[in-house]
């Protein structure tokens, strides 16, 4: 295959069948223990932490921590292989679409904290405030329209470079995760500032001397950290469009699990909506892993 075809054709070469399945399945249990931990020390464990975005924070600067140390003890005789290179934009139109790559992963740093920041799904939010669910929507208008703007916009010098750059992790997983992490805590950061959470948390009930309290926040942020591990490396031995559908799998099988577990109501008809959303995944897994190698849209 020539070298300046357009992205998919990089997916290709990529591919890696007898390892995706099982970095696709670890994924999905990391992302669904993680949550799961979450709701745990938010609900049901018996320091019934109230504040989400607080604990999602947390977990994140605590994950980025864990990334930071894991980065300064490679393998001596990795250290060359895991050199980081710029790549410098490039004007021409077969080029420009690799920086629609870097879309995709910042979009998906954002896209993955949805779940736990936001009340978007009925199956998963807890029952509050009306007046507290409609000032985090309005809190994530904002991030959610420069995301729709930012694969708009790759021909600015400064977003081209960024996402250029995002697009050379896919060959350095460590160095991918340190930025995936430190754009996730960029974007939960003032989403906690503006909700009021991070002073009132401090002032009242962050639990400063219970060790176990703080064991479940650093089990939580393994969790994360590993499961925004995983994804790196389905980018880089698949595509965007599989981390998508791993992504809907994660989001419907915590729906479904949570219905089982905490009680949380669901209708006939929205269990029948996640259910062929599951057999849709399954579906897709199937048939991407059974193509050709040779074609240029094989995932």
């Amino acid at each position: 295959m020539a070298p300046h075809l357009p992205f998919p054709s990089l997916n290709a070469v990529y591919r890696h069948d007898a390892l995706l399945p099982s970095v696709v399945t670890a994924y999905l249990c990391a992302s669904v223990s993680g949550v799961f931990v979450n709701k745990y020390l938010t609900t049901a464990s018996e320091y019934k932490f109230p504040y989400s975005t607080v604990m999602v924070l947390l977990q994140l600067i605590i994950a980025l921590i864990f990334a930071q140390l894991w980065k300064r003890m490679p393998a001596r005789g990795m250290e060359k292989s895991m050199a980081m290179h710029l790549p410098v934009p490039d004007p021409r139109p077969s080029r420009s679409l690799v920086s629609y790559t870097g879309a995709y992963h910042l979009s998906w740093s954002i896209a993955f904290l949805q779940p736990d920041l936001l009340p978007n799904s009925p199956l998963l939010a807890q029952k509050g405030n009306p007046a507290d669910s409609r000032r985090d929507q309005l809190l994530s208008c904002p991030m959610r329209r420069a995301l729709a703007l930012l694969p708009t916009t790759p021909h600015h010098p400064g977003v081209s470079s960024a996402l250029a750059a995002l697009t050379a992790f896919r060959n350095n997983v460590g160095q991918f995760l340190q930025w995936h992490l430190i754009m996730a805590v960029c974007a939960v950061l003032p989403v906690a500032v503006l909700s009021g959470e991070v002073g009132t948390a401090y002032r009242s009930v962050l639990f400063f001397d219970e060790l176990g309290f703080w064991i479940q926040v650093v089990v939580g942020a393994a969790l994360a950290m590993a499961s925004h591990a995983l994804m790196a490396l389905i980018i880089k031995h698949a595509c965007p469009l599989t981390v998508m559908v791993a992504s809907t799998a994660k989001t419907c099988l915590q729906a479904i699990l949570a219905s089982f577990i905490f009680r949380n109501a669901m209708s006939g008809y929205q269990f029948t909506c996640l259910l062929v959303s599951l057999l849709s995944a399954a579906f897709y897994a199937r048939t991407s892993t059974t193509k050709p190698l040779s074609s240029v849209y094989s995932m």
